[in-house]
């Protein structure tokens, strides 16, 4: 841009260098806005996909490179670089997060919210679960339990 700027600036008439500048200013400004409004959009468009196929078992970041007609590794790349976590460990908090919500609001089968969220193996789901919780889906679940029963006022448990 410095050379644009330069160049124009020697070629221009003393009676057209206020109009120049202003053009050759103008000119700077809309270069610069478009990759920030392309960014901006990309991401957007990220996260709307992700929010509405994060529980598609199948879901690759291939796949919404293709969408959006951009290479998966600088995808990859510039994924981290916006969102400071891989593509694959946002997609691991998005479906733990539903998860818990699933968990939270009485789904107690395991293996339901395993599906539910994403996850093709219920194993699988209840490692990443304990990982990114800290206790397993189904102690998860129990506490769930107790903690309606203790806000209905029933103190006992079965």
């Amino acid at each position: 841009m410095i050379p644009f700027w330069q160049e124009s600036l020697i070629r221009a008439k003393e009676e057209n260098i206020d109009i120049l500048s202003e053009s050759v200013l103008l000119y700077t400004f809309s270069r610069l806005e478009k990759p920030e409004k392309q960014r901006l959009d990309l991401i957007s468009t990220m996260l709307t996909y992700l929010e509405a196929h994060f529980t598609e078992p199948d879901l690759t970041l291939a796949a919404i490179a293709q969408l959006v007609g951009y290479n998966a590794k600088y995808l990859s790349h510039f994924f981290k670089k916006e969102f400071g976590m891989g593509f694959a460990e946002y997609l691991r908090l998005l479906r733990i997060n539903h998860a818990v919500i699933l968990l939270e609001n009485g789904v107690t089968s395991v293996k339901n919210v395993a599906a539910l969220s994403g996850f093709t193996d219920p194993l699988y789901f209840s490692r990443v679960f304990t990982a990114a919780i800290g206790i397993p889906p189904k102690e998860y679940r129990k506490g769930m339990a107790k903690e309606r029963k203790e806000e209905k006022g029933i103190l006992w448990t079965f």
